[in-house]
């Protein structure tokens, strides 16, 4: 599981730097969003954690874990905004904003970040509330 997690935390990364969005002849990538950068560096972040699992085995989880929820979250979110948005007319050509194979590949590898991140949890026999109280 630890290596999973690793490769999904890599994935979410390679996903900023593809397009997360294109009208018409235009696309726009994830490092050139705020949410982009945010979410680049919640996967690093993720992915560095797992380092940490030698030394502060419960830490590294539950950091994982977050920065993992904060790359899921912010990519649905935006995909759900690109979806929802408003497409127009442009010289009588009908237009709208696409979501790009970055922005997918962002939300499938973060939800699997968060399925990777909370086995790994479980495999290890812990949980949030023992980790919490070993503080």
């Amino acid at each position: 599981m630890l290596w999973l997690t690793v490769g999904c935390a890599a994935l979410v990364a390679i996903g900023t730097l593809l397009t997360w969005a294109s009208v018409a002849f235009f696309s726009v990538n994830g490092v050139q969003t705020s949410d982009g950068k945010l979410v680049l560096v919640a996967a690093l972040l993720a992915g560095a954690s797992v380092v940490l699992v030698r030394k502060r085995e419960g830490v590294a989880l539950v950091a994982t874990f977050l920065f993992g929820l904060v790359s899921f979250g912010t990519s649905l979110y935006d995909t759900i905004r690109i979806l929802t948005s408003s497409s127009g007319d442009f010289f009588g050509a009908h237009i709208g904003v696409s979501v790009g194979l970055g922005l997918w590949l962002d939300v499938i590898a973060g939800a699997a970040l968060l399925v990777s991140a909370g086995k790994w949890t479980g495999s290890r026999g812990h949980n949030f509330k023992t980790i919490w109280s070993a503080r």
